[in-house]
């Protein structure tokens, strides 16, 4: 079964205040003025919150708390442990514990077909695809995404763990501006 994508992206994308509540928690934004300082000055103001942003606000945003969480690691590395810290502030929160617990009752593949779903509401225009491929193996592909591949891959590889799956490994097999594909194996 694919949870196959739209076709036509839409004339304005947007990602909705959620997306950037996962990255304010993930880094406890709240108790540092400066980089909330700093981030405004990106398009995201703390203090005055809007429902939606441009998607171009969010890979500034993504990529100044990636800086200023991880300094010491590579991009990749960095954006890979803020995707994980991210996924860990989301488990942290009330909603969080009852889906991951539910998470954790039910079949690999329904893992992430239904993870697929939610990374879908944080945005009008991001798109997915869950594919099996043979018997121990899923592709999940992100269509149109501006989010990094590392940073779905620290979202993966954090959701997994906390649906007691952590002997699933997740490649990054391809990124490009329109597809990213991670293998999922098992």
């Amino acid at each position: 079964m694919v949870e196959a994508a739209s076709v036509a992206a839409p004339a304005r994308r947007i990602v909705y205040q959620a997306g950037f509540e996962t990255i304010a928690r993930a880094v406890n934004l709240d108790s540092q003025p400066e980089l909330i300082a700093e981030l405004s000055k990106l398009g995201y103001d703390r203090n005055r919150e809007q429902t939606e942003y441009p998607y171009e606000v969010m890979q500034r945003v993504l990529e100044r708390v990636r800086q200023h969480a991880f300094p010491l690691l590579s991009i990749d590395q960095g954006f890979e442990a803020l995707g994980r810290q991210s996924f860990r502030a989301y488990r942290s929160t009330l909603v969080g514990q009852v889906v991951m617990a539910a998470m954790s009752m039910i079949p690999l593949e329904r893992v992430v077909r239904l993870a697929a779903r939610g990374f879908k509401s944080v945005s009008n225009y991001y798109e997915n695809e869950v594919r099996r491929q043979g018997e121990r193996q899923l592709i999940y592909s992100t269509l149109r995404s501006t989010i990094p591949g590392a940073y779905t891959k620290g979202l993966l590889l954090e959701l997994l763990a906390g649906s007691h799956n952590e002997n699933v490994r997740v490649r990054l097999e391809s990124e490009t501006p329109e597809r990213t594909d991670f293998s999922l194996s098992w």
